[in-house]
């Protein structure tokens, strides 16, 4: 298996501990993987780290598109401020927008 090949993924949730992706990589079980996570105003600078996939799930008929598993990932090392971070910008997010609906 190369392992220097570069996939693309969407985040679905993140702990301290490790995260779950959505993605069409071909990952096992136990790979062990290095992340290159993009963060809002932070694009030109990755925080890049390791670990091993933990699980891996095919995504149901209803919920496949662009992407095919959820993969469950395991980080090396806790990472407190990212899960903060996230959990900000999830609350950010999930607030109802201010600016008026564009015109149409």
């Amino acid at each position: 298996m190369d392992t220097d090949i570069e996939r693309s993924a969407v985040t679905k949730d993140v702990s301290e501990t490790g995260l779950l992706l959505l993605t069409r990589a071909r990952l096992v079980e136990g790979q062990p993987v290095k992340l290159k996570i993009h963060r809002p105003g932070e694009e030109d600078r990755p925080l890049v780290l390791s670990g091993n996939v933990v699980r891996r799930e095919m995504l149901s008929r209803d919920e496949i598109g662009t992407w095919r598993e959820k993969v469950a990932f395991a980080f090396d090392q806790p990472q407190p401020e990212l899960a903060r971070e996230f959990a900000a910008l999830a609350e950010r997010q999930s607030r109802p927008s201010s600016s008026p609906p564009p015109a149409g």
